[in-house]
């Protein structure tokens, strides 16, 4: 039975999506009302986050383990790599409310190591 080390955060997308949107439609209304400047490049700021955000959101992968393997699941395919391919397992210093951000070297099919 697999056990998951890493909790699937793909549904934040959506909250930052929304937040992104929230914020395109600020600058739209407050360049009507002749705005300060200020607040234009604060909302375009915030709005850049979201978008840094939400790739780094995208590209995460949720990992899954059991007795024999390491299960990384990603948007579209599962890479399923032997525990005695493992080299080593981190815990980054960056953590996430439901879970923690995991740093995994190992070797792949032809002895080199991938991260």
């Amino acid at each position: 039975m697999r056990q998951r080390l890493t909790e699937n955060i793909k549904w934040a997308r959506f909250v930052i999506v929304a937040l992104g949107l929230w914020f395109i439609w600020l600058i739209i209304n407050s360049s009507s009302q002749n705005s300060y400047l200020e607040i234009l490049i604060g909302e375009l700021i915030i709005i850049l986050i979201c978008s840094v955000l939400y790739i780094i959101i995208d590209k995460a992968k949720t990992i899954e383990i059991d007795d024999s393997f390491i299960y990384v699941i990603g948007k579209t395919e599962t890479e399923q790599i032997p525990i005695g391919d493992i080299h080593n397992i981190n815990k980054t210093i960056f953590n996430i409310p439901t879970g923690n951000i995991w740093k995994i070297r190992y070797y792949d099919k032809n002895k080199k190591m991938l991260l």
